[in-house]
């Protein structure tokens, strides 16, 4: 039983890391069309 309880918290861990990550994402997307830079996207993360 053991693996499962692993394999359940990295499962959240793994959302948890989405979660962040798309929230980082939005709130750089949403920067740059505060500076004005909305027509060409930074590919600094390759988004």
């Amino acid at each position: 039983m053991n693996w499962y309880k692993k394999r359940t918290s990295a499962r959240s861990a793994d959302v948890l890391f989405d979660f962040v990550l798309m929230q980082v994402v939005t709130a750089g997307h949403k920067t740059q069309e505060l500076m004005g830079g909305a027509e060409r996207r930074p590919s600094i993360l390759g988004f």
